[in-house]
């Protein structure tokens, strides 16, 4: 006895899953060739809602997205020539334009994060405060340049969490 599941249901659901998944790549190696500058502007987008989803499902979306973005953006705060030089390679020409945008919308997610990670703590969830400050925190503290800098944020940034969610879990 044979056992169905979902499309794996013969060999023609089966040349059909594989060819339409082919025939998908295709595309995005023709659109790449033609435009990899916005074709990388929308895979990083794609990037980021995937990263924010994985770890804040049962978050609301805007948190999840501002969280997604801050992983990809944040690096560019300290390392603006490299993230331009690794986008280069991936869109020649395009890498210090998108690096730039990432270095502008890093510290405005970062706010994003942190006013997500309060409203949590108010709403007397706590635990979804955290893992959004320490990514933060972390991201930070592995892409910045002076070690003064990271000792600096991290002491404000967990001084802060500490301040909000202390009152909101007692």
């Amino acid at each position: 006895m044979t056992r169905r599941i979902g499309l794996w249901r013969g060999p023609v659901s089966f040349a059909v899953f594989n060819l339409s998944h082919l025939g998908a790549v295709a595309v995005v190696v023709v659109l790449w060739m033609l435009a990899p500058g916005p074709s990388l502007v929308v895979f990083l987008t794609v990037s980021a809602i995937h990263f924010g989803r994985d770890w804040n499902a049962d978050r609301a979306l805007w948190p999840r997205v501002v969280d997604g973005v801050a992983l990809l953006s944040l690096p560019s705060l300290a390392h603006q020539e490299v993230v331009a030089g690794l986008h280069d390679t991936l869109a020649p020409g395009a890498g210090s334009a998108i690096a730039g945008a990432q270095f502008w919308i890093a510290p405005v997610v970062l706010m994003g994060m942190l006013v997500g990670a309060v409203l949590a703590a108010r709403r007397g969830r706590p635990w979804e405060s955290v893992v959004p400050i320490l990514a933060t925190a972390g991201i930070l503290f592995a892409s910045s340049r002076a070690p003064s800098f990271d000792a600096n944020l991290l002491q404000i940034v967990f001084t802060g969490l500490i301040q909000v969610v202390a009152p909101a879990t007692l």
